[in-house]
């Protein structure tokens, strides 16, 4: 409870000296913060989504609190919305606010999975230097799993990379203790996991780890035969049934502890069959789930082909939203990426006019040395104007401006910058 008491004090400690929304003020309330602290659901998400987009935001107490309000709201996506705004705002900020960080803190023990998962990604694995209380929260929010998942887990352990181990070792001690260890053995299991991810190192008095091994992996596999026999119905459910009946065996497939992980390949087909819906929304999901669960989720050298080839499919879809969701939980998180991908994937960035997207594709391609992605752009150059711009300007991001030693034909050499498609 350490963490939550820090976290909890941080928050009070602002709050003390923090105004009230409604509080008399010389300047008038934005209705956006008006809407976060005081709106229903939708107000809410409303008026997150325009915050989001305005890049001159400043979290200042006053909207700090109403996040903070809008954040217990019983729609878990609101949390799960306000944790990835303000964890962005840390991300990106020169210097990052504490009142913003001990919100991250809440919200890395939010009831919502989603919701602590952005709280971890967005927000506390980006604190730099990690502090005591979010080294807490984030293994708080590790520890709320019974299973090691490469995207919560592995990005603690990134955002803990270079922080001394006998720091993350005492954040960890609480999850090891006997009593912890005998009541909760696969959340110990995972905190332990987590440590030698973020550390390369086995962590004090090793030994006592075989037996919490043992007992996690009992009940690991109880649960996953359990999970096993829901899987012919939701199979059954998602190659057969109409959008409405799709959607709710997705939903119940969230909703269903560790279902999702528990999914065996056999399931893809039934996704494939399901990835032909007329309804946007059960595509939408298709690409992130396929994509989560059998490409970016998925060990290096378990990357499914038939999940990247549906992303490839999916990523032609005539909804934005759907050929976003393929390109970032799929194609951008391909290992070892194929020229198809490669293809694919500047296609999306270049010719897809969605910056969000350009951004994901950018980061994808920065693991593919500059030599072999330069074929594949001079078809861009190629055709000079607007495309050629927008190739120079996405090869400069992905190289970070070093080019090294390629050079793309002078003739065909793009203006410096680009010009917005209408």
């Amino acid at each position: 409870m350490t963490h939550r008491i820090v976290c909890i004090a941080l928050l009070l400690g602002v709050a003390a000296a923090t105004p009230s929304v409604h509080a008399q003020s010389t300047q008038p309330v934005d209705p956006r913060v008006a809407a976060l602290a005081d709106g229903d659901s939708n107000a809410r998400r409303r008026a997150l989504d325009e915050l989001g987009a305005d890049q001159k935001l400043v979290l200042d107490p006053v909207l700090i609190a109403a996040l903070k309000k809008a954040a217990g709201d019983r729609d878990p996506r609101v949390a799960r919305e306000v944790a990835i705004l303000v964890g962005q705002r840390i991300w990106n900020a020169k210097k990052q606010d504490p009142a913003a960080i001990a919100l991250e803190c809440e919200l890395a023990t939010h009831a919502d999975r989603d919701a602590r998962y952005n709280a971890v990604y967005y927000g506390l694995s980006t604190v730099r230097p990690q502090n005591e209380q979010s080294i807490a929260a984030m293994f708080a929010a590790g520890a709320m799993d019974n299973d090691y998942d490469s995207n919560l887990h592995g990005r603690i352990a990134w955002g803990l990379k270079g922080t001394p181990p006998a720091k993350i070792a005492a954040a960890c001690e609480r999850y090891w203790t006997n009593e912890y260890a005998a009541a909760k053995p696969a959340s110990a299991w995972v905190v332990y996991l987590t440590y030698r991810e973020a550390t390369g190192q086995e962590p004090p008095k090793p030994e006592r780890f075989a037996a919490i091994k043992a007992k996690a992996d009992e009940l690991v596999a109880q649960r996953k035969a359990e999970n096993a026999k829901l899987l012919p119905d939701l199979a059954r459910e998602l190659k057969e049934g109409d959008s409405k009946r799709r959607r709710a065996a997705m939903d119940k497939i969230y909703r269903t502890p560790y279902l999702f992980f528990d999914m065996d390949d056999a399931m893809l087909d039934a996704f494939t069959a399901a990835a032909d819906d007329p309804e946007w929304r059960v595509r939408w999901e298709v690409a992130r789930m396929t994509g989560n669960r059998w490409v970016w989720g998925a060990p290096e050298q378990k990357q499914h082909p038939k999940a990247i080839a549906l992303a490839l499919k999916l990523r032609k879809d005539p909804e934005p939203q759907v050929r976003h969701f393929a390109v970032y939980f799929g194609l951008s998180t391909v290992v070892d990426k194929s020229d198809e991908v490669i293809r694919a994937l500047l296609d999306s960035a270049i010719n897809g006019n969605d910056p969000s997207t350009t951004g994901r594709v950018a980061w994808g391609l920065r693991s593919v040395p500059a030599d072999r992605l330069a074929p594949f752009f001079q078809p861009y150059f190629d055709k000079g104007g607007d495309d050629a711009a927008r190739a120079s300007q996405l090869f400069s991001e992905i190289t970070s401006g070093n080019r090294g030693q390629v050079r793309f034909t002078p003739a065909t050499k793009p203006a410096t910058r680009a010009t917005s498609r209408p």
